[in-house]
């Protein structure tokens, strides 16, 4: 049987509450939860071609503009995301008090100019602060059962929960 995305939010819901609460407000829980929920999904579509990504990267880095690198990136990618050096979110997973590594995903400072936008709207510094000292976001909370169509309504019904919150 195939996982029902409400079902998938209020989970993701709860452990929100169970980890945020007493550090953020209630309706802020969705400042914390939201940004991470977009890098997965970054992650996720990016995952499978992320390897010829960085090949492609490593080939033309030293030939061509930044600008020019883009275009052929995102050819490459088949995807409006080449995001060729960011670190995923399960490497900050392992070594999430050492905040290099979620400090450049928290700043975008190794996205793509093009989706920098993105991170730079979804994070507060408030949240970067409390997140890489003391607030344990990093639980698994995967299915491989969940499909794009079913990650997107998930996100969606997560943004709606979130907004009723606040």
């Amino acid at each position: 049987m195939a996982p029902n995305f409400q079902d998938k939010a209020s989970f993701i819901w709860q452990v929100a509450d169970d980890l945020l609460r007493g550090t953020f407000k209630r309706s802020e829980y969705g400042d914390v939860t939201l940004p991470f929920v977009v890098l997965r999904r970054l992650d996720c579509v990016l995952e499978e071609r992320k390897e010829n990504i960085l090949a492609t990267y490593e080939g033309f880095k030293d030939q061509l503009t930044e600008d020019q690198l883009d275009g052929v990136l995102l050819k490459t990618s088949g995807v409006d995301l080449t995001e060729r050096d960011r670190v995923r979110v399960e490497e900050i997973v392992r070594d999430a008090r050492e905040s290099e590594e979620v400090q450049a995903v928290m700043t975008g400072n190794n996205t793509r100019s093009g989706q920098r936008h993105v991170v730079d709207r979804v994070v507060d510094e408030r949240v970067y602060e409390e997140v890489t000292h003391g607030v344990d976001l990093f639980k698994k909370l995967s299915d491989p059962r969940a499909n794009r169509i079913l990650k997107a309504r998930l996100f969606d019904e997560l943004i709606r929960q979130f907004s009723q919150a606040a």
